[in-house]
This record gives C-alpha cells, structure tokens and sequence, in this order.
C-alpha cells in the first residue's frame, strides 16, 4: 500500500525488513537469531505528536482509524516479550496487528465508538 507523505517511513520499513530476511537466510544454520517485531499502532508520544501536526481535516480522517485500530503500550510490550523470549525460529515476525486482530476490532462495538484521543486534548 502507498500512502501519500509516508515515503520515507514506509521504505525504513521495508528496509528493516529486508535486512532482517537476508541477515536471517545468511546465518542460518547458526547459533544466532534475529526477527522482528510488529507491534501494530501503538499510542505514544510520537502518534500523538504526529496527530497533532495534522490539519483538522486529516486529524479527523486519521482518528476514525486510530481509535478503532490503537492499542495502548501497557497491552502490547507484555505479549511481544513473552512472543520473543518464547521464540526459537530465526528469522521470525512477531505480529500483534494480524488479520484477525483487525477484524475482531471492528466488529467490537466499544471500538467502534471510542475516542482514545480525548483525554490527550485532542
């Protein structure tokens, strides 16, 4: 997918994971590991800053998702360091955000009409 304003952002992670892959194929069969992590959308500072920077416009566009879709870092960072010291497969993504994730969240009716942004004044 290509969204506008986000080239740099979205080749960085297509660079990571490039990276991954290959280092990954190259010590296979080694006493080494590397993966990665996809923790999906996360409310920190940084979403909140970049909300922020939006016209009202795209804030509004961009809530509808993200208070459907955001997870808090309380619920995420615990089930990615148990996925990750769990994990003994090189070469692995460990994924929060999956398909089935999305479409449980948008058939949760609390979901559907929460506003995560409020309490940061938004």
């Amino acid at each position: 997918m290509v969204l506008n304003g986000l080239s740099i952002y979205g080749a960085t992670k297509r660079a990571g994971r490039y990276f991954t892959e290959s280092v990954a194929a190259e010590i296979e069969g080694k006493p080494v590991q590397i993966g990665t992590i996809s923790p999906g959308i996360v409310l920190t500072d940084f979403l909140l800053d970049d909300v922020r920077k939006m016209s009202p416009e795209q804030r509004e566009q961009a809530k509808t998702v993200y208070n459907i879709m955001v997870d808090d870092v309380e619920t995420v960072t615990p089930w990615l360091v148990e996925e990750v010291l769990k994990n003994r497969e090189n070469g692995k993504r460990i994924v929060w955000l999956t398909q089935e994730r999305v479409a449980a969240y948008m058939q949760d009716e609390q979901r559907m009409t929460r506003d995560v942004f409020s309490k940061h004044g938004l």
